[in-house]
């Protein structure tokens, strides 16, 4: 498979992003992006990193979510999880929802060394989701 299928490649920015998928829990891969240049000029670079994807906390675990029912865009909902464990400390996590309409987008807080987050929902049908 190409590059193309693995990652997600924009030469305006900065960032190199891999496609969902692409590396399994347990993995261990060598990531190497090579640059050469297009102005005739014989000169190429690269940069290079090791890296193990881990495995994601271990079944055990529970998350709860306060007030059990409640208005969208009026009412604070917290969510909270206990009793997840992990070979890399500390968990982190990500709290948010998934619009569950047309078009309708993921909405994440960024991950925190925080077990517990107060959501406010937007309109509509969501999925509650919490990642770790």
């Amino acid at each position: 498979s190409s590059a193309e299928d693995k990652c997600i490649i924009d030469i305006s920015t900065p960032v190199f992003v891999l496609r969902p998928g692409v590396l399994a829990a347990g993995e261990r891969a060598t990531i190497r992006l090579t640059a050469a240049g297009s102005d005739g000029v014989v000169s190429t670079g690269f940069a290079q990193l090791a890296v193990q994807i881990n495995r994601g906390p271990t079944l055990g675990g529970a998350c709860d979510v306060s007030p059990s029912s409640g208005l969208e865009l009026l009412e604070d909902f917290s969510v909270s999880c206990f009793g997840w464990t992990d070979e890399d400390l500390p968990i982190t996590y990500a709290y948010g929802v998934r619009v569950d309409s047309p078009g309708g987008k993921d909405i994440f807080t960024p991950f925190k060394i925080v077990d517990t987050a107060v959501l406010r929902l937007p309109r509509g049908q969501q999925i509650l989701s919490v990642r770790a």
